[in-house]
């Protein structure tokens, strides 16, 4: 169970990705179906954990990554600004961006 969902989540999941902001200030959004998770990868998006707090807003020329996992439970989205990418959420955040198509780096 991953916060209080069942752990029918599976390998892939269907994400949809954008990133907003940036020194351009360009939008990417796309839909990412059946991209591959591990189960720490799950439980870390899921849990909460990077969803966008009180104390991390965005800031200018920054991006800010919105992310929506399209699971058997429903959507469960989370929106995270890149500053607040650290070892654990950064991975992910890499890989969605080139699935994405986006050539700007994270």
């Amino acid at each position: 169970m991953v916060d209080g969902r069942s752990d029918t989540i599976g390998e892939c999941v269907d994400i949809e990705f954008a990133r907003s902001g940036g020194f351009a200030g360009l939008v990417v959004h796309r839909y990412l179906p059946a991209v591959e998770l591990d189960d720490d990868e799950v439980a870390l998006w899921l849990s909460g954990d990077g969803r966008l707090s009180g104390t991390c807003h965005p800031e200018p020329d920054r991006f800010v990554y919105e992310l929506v996992f399209h699971t058997p439970d429903g959507p469960h989205a989370v929106v995270m600004p890149e500053q607040a990418l650290d070892d654990r959420t950064r991975p992910l955040i890499e890989r969605l961006t080139e699935l994405a198509g986006a050539t700007d780096p994270v």
